[in-house]
C-alpha cells in the first residue's frame, strides 16, 4: 500500500510541477509585444535621424573643403602670375596697365606657359558679382572661379607703400611700369579678404626703367 501511495504521489507530483513550468514559460502579452514594438520602433527612428544628420555633415564638409581647395589653387595660380609680371621694354600694347577691374601685361609664369618666356596674360573681374576671369595670351576670356563674397576688386601698391586703385596711377608724371606688389580684395567689411602678392623683379634680367609718359 504505501509503495501504492508514494508511487500515486509521484504521478500527481509530476503533472503539477510541469504545469507550473509552462505557466512560467508563458510567452508575452498583447500589450508587452506592442510596447517592445513601439521602443523598437523609436530606437530605429532616432539611429536613421543621426544617421542622415551624420551624412549631412559629412557631405557638407566634404563640400566646404572642395570649395577650400578650389579656392587654395585659384589663390596660388593668381599668386603665381603676378609674382612673375615683367616689364615691356617697347612700350606696345602689352605694357602693364591695372584698373580696379583688373589687370593685364606680361608674365613669366602663365596658366598655360611656364617657361620663363614673357607672354601676355591678365586678370579682371566678370560681369557677374564675385567672379574672377582669366585672359590668355590669345585674348580669350576664361571663367575661373566664383567667390562667395560678390565684391572684388583690385589695388596696386607703389614702391613707397601707396595704393592706388589703378596703374600707372594718374597722380605721378614718373613711375615704373610695375607697382611693387597687387592686391585682389574679395568682400567688405569683417568678410573682407585680401590676396597680397608681390611682384618677383628677380625674374628678369634687366633693371625696371622709369619711364615717362
Amino acid at each position: 500500500m504505501k509503495e501504492q501511495r508514494t508511487l500515486s504521489q509521484n504521478v500527481n507530483i509530476r503533472p503539477d510541477s510541469t504545469q507550473k513550468k509552462l505557466s512560467a514559460i508563458s510567452g508575452f502579452t498583447l500589450l508587452e509585444m506592442l510596447v517592445v514594438l513601439m521602443m523598437v520602433g523609436l530606437i530605429s527612428t532616432l539611429l536613421m535621424q543621426s544617421l542622415v544628420f551624420g551624412l549631412n555633415g559629412f557631405e557638407r564638409l566634404s563640400v566646404q573643403l572642395a570649395n577650400n581647395r578650389s579656392t587654395r589653387v585659384v589663390e596660388f595660380w593668381f599668386r603665381s602670375t603676378v609674382a612673375s609680371l615683367a616689364p615691356n621694354e617697347e612700350k606696345e600694347k602689352n605694357t602693364f596697365n591695372g584698373s580696379s577691374n583688373g589687370l593685364y601685361g606680361l608674365a613669366f609664369r602663365t596658366l598655360k606657359n611656364n617657361d620663363l618666356i614673357a607672354t601676355p596674360m591678365g586678370w579682371h573681374v566678370g560681369e557677374r558679382p564675385g567672379t574672377l576671369h582669366y585672359v590668355d595670351e590669345n585674348n580669350r576670356t576664361i571663367p575661373i572661379y566664383s567667390f562667395r563674397e560678390p565684391s572684388l576688386s583690385f589695388v596696386y601698391i607703389s614702391k613707397s607703400g601707396q595704393r592706388f586703385n589703378q596703374w600707372p596711377p594718374n597722380s605721378f608724371d614718373t613711375y615704373t611700369q610695375l607697382p611693387a606688389a597687387i592686391v585682389l580684395i574679395m568682400g567688405e567689411g569683417k568678410q573682407r579678404e585680401e590676396w597680397y602678392q608681390s611682384i618677383n623683379s628677380s625674374l628678369y634680367a634687366y633693371k625696371e626703367r622709369k619711364i615717362e609718359f
